[in-house]
């Protein structure tokens, strides 16, 4: 028996149906269920900073982490002192941002799963004790989907450059996609593993994650 602590949003919650109720309790559930002792800190909305400041005294075996939207520490008022941006210090921001959430779990027994916001690429390398068990959940489970950097928006687009303003179009384009396809492409991985309410897995997905790469190293 492994004593798990699962962190993040609602990614991290489960199931949720189209009235905005969880409707299953997803990877938590199936980790319970194979024996493991399973706490969750999980808050639907929850962001980065909230999270992690949960997580000072974890004498947790393992903390599972799906990580969200970095930019949702920040607060609207907080956009108000940026400025103007551009693509460039977009990325740049939302990197800043999760390095500092980062940091505060650094000595910590992470396992980081890629949820509303996928891990960045250069995880690994600055914190090589932490495991990185799927990078981008949805496209692991959606392989020829396009990469979407942030699922869960919850802050105001301010002014920005043409480039990042483009950006920001393609994104919510793609975003679209995917929503339409969860309504109404029945034989879509969209639909068979997002629906019912299309923003976040369902419960076969979760079961999915448990089985193909958690269980296997709990064993």
């Amino acid at each position: 028996m492994t004593d798990i602590t699962i962190m993040g949003d609602s990614w991290a919650c489960g199931e949720w149906d189209l009235k905005q109720k969880l409707a299953h309790p997803g990877t938590e559930q199936y980790l319970r269920d194979a024996g493991h002792n399973v706490t969750s800190v999980a808050k639907g909305g929850a962001c980065n900073r909230e999270q992690t400041a949960l997580m000072a005294e974890s004498k947790a075996d393992v903390i599972i982490w799906f990580l969200t939207d970095p930019l949702r520490d920040l607060t609207i008022s907080g956009w108000s002192h940026l400025g103007p941006l551009t693509l460039e210090s977009y990325h740049s921001r939302r990197d800043s941002l999760f390095k500092a959430a980062f940091d505060r779990m650094s000595d910590l027994p992470v396992w980081l799963i890629g949820g509303a916001s996928a891990v960045p690429d250069w995880v690994a390398s600055i914190y090589p004790k932490w495991r990185v068990i799927v990078p981008d959940l949805r496209m692991w489970l959606i392989p020829d989907a396009e990469p979407i950097d942030c699922l869960s928006r919850t802050w105001p687009y301010p002014d920005c450059s043409e480039d990042l303003l483009t950006y920001h179009e393609q994104q919510e384009k793609m975003l679209n996609r995917h929503f339409i396809r969860s309504e109404n492409a029945l034989q879509s991985d969209e639909h068979r593993l997002f629906w019912p309410d299309g923003h976040h897995p369902n419960r076969e997905a979760h079961l999915r994650l448990t089985n193909k790469l958690l269980l296997p190293l709990t064993a």
